[in-house]
């Protein structure tokens, strides 16, 4: 993206439909929390109530023990890497019609924050737990401290380190919880 753009933002013009993706609103609803609140209604039905749901579940938990119960490990990973670029690609459409911009490097350094949000929300970053509930939730809270921060004027660095002990803190709490029940 760097060589095509040279690192310039790419700013085209695009039909008021399209910015309706990213700045429009049903009633006083903004339309990308609409599209959030489908997503995660399609998403924790076929999480809580298909058999590629518990799949996911299953090879994530434990691959070689999934595979052994007759899961096609391979498909399930396939599907969901699929999935996940999919969603990938939509919250880019939605932030390209946001901002009506591309720049090359956003999305740098996201990695920190998605990982927050989902040690936030109850994912066990060891595999096999976790919600789609779970992860909206996380995201709202760890944007919630992100926001907390900026207000208390901390400097950049330690908001970093600050969202680290965050993930340290609910990674710790998932072993202790993961320990205490296999006694």
């Amino acid at each position: 993206m760097y060589i095509i753009t040279k690192g310039v933002p790419v700013t085209p013009d695009v039909p008021d439909a399209f910015t309706f993706i990213g700045q429009g609103y049903i009633g006083f609803v903004p339309f990308p929390v609409v599209i959030l609140l489908a997503m995660t209604v399609i998403f924790s039905i076929v999480m809580r109530q298909t058999r590629f749901g518990r799949h996911v579940y299953a090879t994530g938990g434990n691959e070689v023990a999934a595979r052994l119960s007759g899961v096609r490990t391979a498909r399930v990973k396939f599907t969901v890497y699929m999935l996940s670029g999919f969603i990938a690609s939509m919250a880019g459409v939605i932030a390209f019609s946001r901002f009506v911009s591309a720049e090359p490097a956003s999305g740098f350094g996201a990695e920190l924050d998605v990982i927050a949000a989902a040690a936030i929300g109850g994912a066990s970053l060891s595999g096999g737990a976790g919600s789609v509930e779970g992860a909206i939730i996380g995201a709202a809270l760890a944007g919630i401290i992100t926001n907390g921060v900026v207000l208390l004027n901390i400097d950049t660095y330690a908001q970093q380190a600050i969202t680290g002990c965050v993930i340290l803190i609910a990674v710790s709490i998932d072993i202790w919880r993961v320990r205490r029940k296999g006694r």
